[in-house]
């Protein structure tokens, strides 16, 4: 009898376990897959309850996020990532009159740190397409590394409780004071 209660013990704790992994899992993977979703929103997707959804920090604290996120984010991917994103380009286009040179042009577009792709004469203009770096795009995906990592002061959560030092006498002096303090409100 009391071998089948611990083996039911055992097999629900393995369930749970083997339920909170996948959650894990399909938290962090919405999270990379949906660059623009949040760590609340991810973890409410994936089965958390709203009140733990509501501080992902808790989430971020656990032994398991930190191992995922080294094995998903390592720190030599993030430094690729960042390598890649520093050369981070967007197809460009100006407009340039007709008598401007094409070797004046392609000086003046590399000047800006651009390189150009193609000049077209077309109805009296001449139209440049050049690579120009791409600020937001780098500034984007190294925001949400950074986010998800905890590196942001914003990002890390301490929490502020000045009761927290005041002895159970002190407390309840306080309590007294407070109380009073709304019944002499409440009668006016």
């Amino acid at each position: 009898m009391k071998t089948k209660a611990k083996k039911k013990i055992k097999s629900l704790a393995t369930l749970k376990r083997k339920k909170a992994i996948g959650r894990r899992a399909k938290t962090v993977k919405d999270i990379l897959e949906n660059t623009g979703k949040s760590v609340s929103k991810a973890m409410l997707d994936a089965g958390y309850s709203p009140s733990y959804a509501k501080n992902p920090q808790d989430f971020k604290k656990t032994r398991k996020w930190k191992e995922i996120m080294d094995d998903k984010l390592s720190e030599e991917m993030v430094a690729e990532v960042h390598a890649e994103l520093l050369k981070a380009t967007k197809l460009e286009q100006a407009i340039f009159p007709l008598g401007v040179a094409d070797e004046l042009i392609r000086l003046i577009v590399s000047e800006v740190g651009c390189v150009v792709m193609k000049i077209v004469e077309l109805m009296g203009k001449k139209y440049v397409w050049y690579r120009a770096p791409d600020a937001a795009a780098k500034k984007a995906a190294v925001d949400m590394v950074y986010k998800l990592r905890g590196k942001y002061a914003a990002e890390k959560f301490e929490e502020v409780n000045p009761l927290k030092k005041l002895s159970n006498a002190e407390l309840a002096e306080k309590k007294k004071v407070l109380l009073d303090f709304l019944l002499k409100r409440k009668t006016k």
